[in-house]
């Protein structure tokens, strides 16, 4: 990634610029194909000079049927290599360079910035009403006998036989401590920009993480998000972040190969590992199936690999393999291939280089497992009783506050509180961060859907990066800046990150158009030809 920063100073690194022999703009990368490509900047010239393109009316390109085209509708995609950075950079966007402009991938509407007014009114309302309806609550119960009384009067209308007094105090500690964590790290966030201000990558990196991460959490948060964690469709996606069992084997296998944790990637202790497996178990069979091996063992996951190594390869297994390979491949010295040595001896994981006493701890890696495993039940069950009596305390609240002989609140106050009941009950699954995250997983997580500790630093780096090319363009207002501050979300980040080649698309997507008018599958509002008119139907027929 262009314009990264380092772990240690925060200061951009000297990366060569690869966008120099690569596509920095949709359609600048050559792809191959009878379609002629052009850069993003050459397309704007060749329109603004009025030049014809390669679909032009009369040169109708031949029909594609769906399972033809799916072959080539993704081909037009690829990922801007530093995710649209040097793309909104007043710099890179003058008037001689071949970068086409980003900012309308950010830019924001009105109804945008009225959503901008919303996220702060929510984010004050919110922290408001639980700073103000539960510091009452827990102060009054831990010192007046006669409030804890009224308290508990008050809950005897509502027909449940549960101590109701005991439940609504902790659900408001709960909200109270998570709530005040939250503010107070919002707060440092901005303490921290004061102190960094003249340092723009520490600075823009908090008031990233400021807007980013706690702001959207202060407006979302209640003990009710807690049934979030255990969502059918997100349990799962949730048991993912208990990996500490994929590190430890990590480090297993980097201990058996012998090599350094600098110089490791997962890729290249798999790559290890399948060659151990091949050589140990399928020397002897044909290149098919030794190929269709090597693909299962270089997908697994660290911990598969060790337990695969645990299963079929004891420390006597991996002696005797040690002493075998050392004879077929003599005594010469093996250089490691490590990223930064890819020119190293191949076969560096196979010649004799084990250290067989690594397999020797698996059952310290057994433990660690079972422990996530109990550490994960337990969170869980934990965040479904919390989200499930938070939800039995608010409505037991609603029925005391609504149906009271003698009113103790006007009218305004209990519409107050239902406004604030609602936007809890919207944020049990914060749908614009649901998204932000799945966008970030898909892009940064890669092909094992997991984003890894260096990937999340990357993500917090590109955020950051992306909040400085925002607050310093010439091409935004203070207005569009403070909005895309707030309510910066996935599209935005597809927008920037992802490009597409203007030509392979529309001449595969205008031919699946030709094959489904054709089929009786036209999807052309009625509405829109109605308004397109009938002279302008009748001329197209």
């Amino acid at each position: 990634m262009a314009g990264v920063v380092d772990y240690t100073g925060y200061a951009p690194l000297s990366v060569p610029n690869i966008r120099d022999s690569c596509s920095t703009s949709p359609g600048m990368r050559p792809r191959s194909g009878s379609i002629e490509h052009e850069s993003g900047k050459a397309r704007l010239r060749r329109i603004a000079n009025r030049k014809s393109t390669t679909i032009v009316p009369g040169a109708r390109p031949e029909k594609i049927e769906p399972r033809e085209a799916m072959a080539q509708l993704i081909a037009h995609l690829r990922f801007d290599p530093d995710g649209g950075l040097t793309n909104l950079n007043d710099e890179e966007l003058a008037s001689g360079s071949a970068q086409v402009s980003k900012i309308p991938a950010i830019r924001k509407s009105g109804l945008e910035m009225m959503l901008a007014v919303i996220a702060v009114l929510r984010a004050v309302m919110n922290s408001g009403y639980i700073f103000h309806h539960s510091s009452p609550i827990i102060y009054g119960y831990l010192s007046s006998e006669e409030y804890r009384l009224a308290m508990h009067e008050s809950h005897r209308q509502v027909h449940v036989d549960l101590p109701m007094t005991a439940l609504t105090v902790a659900v408001h500690l709960v909200e109270l401590s998570v709530m005040i964590i939250l503010v107070l790290h919002f707060l440092w966030q901005g303490a921290c920009v004061v102190v960094h201000f003249q340092n723009k990558d520490k600075k823009y990196l908090h008031v990233s993480r400021a807007f980013w991460t706690y702001l959207p959490m202060i407006q979302t948060f209640s003990a009710i998000r807690a049934l979030a964690y255990v969502h059918p469709n997100l349990i799962k996606k949730n048991a993912k972040n208990f990996s500490l069992h994929e590190q430890a084997a990590r480090a297993i296998l980097e201990r058996f190969l012998r090599v350094d944790r600098e110089e490791s990637t997962p890729e290249l202790l798999l790559e290890g590992f399948a060659r151990i497996m091949i050589q140990h178990k399928h020397k002897d069979e044909d290149e098919e199936t030794r190929l269709e091996h090597a693909s299962e063992y270089v997908n697994m996951t660290e911990y598969g690999a060790v337990q695969s190594l645990m299963s079929s390869l004891t420390a006597h297994g991996a002696a005797e393999l040690m002493t075998m390979v050392k004879e077929e491949n003599g005594s010469k010295a093996a250089t490691p291939r490590t990223p930064g040595n890819p020119d190293g001896d191949d076969q560096f994981f196979v010649c004799g280089n084990l250290d067989p006493s690594a397999l020797g701890v698996g059952w310290r890696l057994s433990l660690l497992v079972l422990a996530e495993h109990m550490g994960f039940l337990f969170i869980a069950f934990a965040a479904l009783c919390l989200g499930f009596v938070a939800v039995l305390v608010k409505l037991c609240h609603a029925v005391v506050i609504f149906t009271a002989p003698e009113p103790e609140s006007e009218t305004l106050h209990l519409l107050f509180w239902a406004a604030c009941f609602t936007n809890q009950i919207m944020s049990i699954a914060a749908v614009q961060q649901l998204l932000m995250w799945r966008v970030q997983v898909f892009v940064f997580g890669g092909s094992d859907a997991t984003i890894s500790r260096e990937e999340a630093f990357v993500i917090q780096i590109y955020l950051a990066h992306l909040m400085e090319k925002v607050w310093q363009s010439q091409a935004l207002g203070f207005s569009q800046k403070l909005t895309i501050s707030l309510t910066l979300d996935d599209d935005n980040l597809q927008k920037l990150i992802v490009e597409e080649d203007f030509h392979q698309k529309a001449a595969c997507t205008v031919a699946v158009s030709r094959f489904m008018t054709d089929q009786g599958h036209d999807s052309r509002s009625i509405i829109a030809e109605w308004v397109r008119g009938t002279e302008a139907k009748a001329a197209r027929v």
